[in-house]
């Protein structure tokens, strides 16, 4: 005695419209979100430092790697104690420890790395972001 074969669920011609479709949809998005990313990312120029609404430092971005760069944050002629250190396409504020030669990350400070990102340090009342 021979098994009967179950039926097969058959696609109407909507359904072999319709999945091929949303595929090419998700594809299209998902480019779409990877170009305005990338375009968002490679769209930093410079490091902007402010203080009190104006304007202290305003360093531009180089395109080679992880360069790190250090430079020390000076506002009308008074040194503050800090600096700006730059590594590739992200930046933070370094506290100079008197004791040591070596520069320590402010516990606070934290790396910008997005355009959208803004970093405030309230003792001096900095504002650190990307232009």
């Amino acid at each position: 005695m021979e098994k009967e074969q179950p039926k097969s669920i058959r696609c109407t011609g909507l359904c072999r419209f319709m999945i091929p479709a949303l595929v090419v949809l998700l594809l299209l998005f998902s480019a779409y979100y990877l170009v305005e990313e990338a375009k968002g990312r490679y769209e930093k120029n410079f490091v902007v430092l402010t203080q009190h609404g104006e304007e202290v430092l305003r360093v531009p971005l180089q395109e080679s790697g992880m360069e790190t760069r250090e430079i020390p944050i000076i506002h009308k002629g008074e040194a503050l104690g800090l600096s700006l250190e730059i590594r590739g396409k992200s930046a933070r504020i370094l506290s100079k420890s008197k004791t040591r030669y070596s520069m320590e990350s402010l516990s606070e400070s934290t790396w910008i790395h997005e355009k959208e990102d803004v970093f405030l340090y309230e003792p001096y009342e900095l504002k650190l972001y990307f232009e």
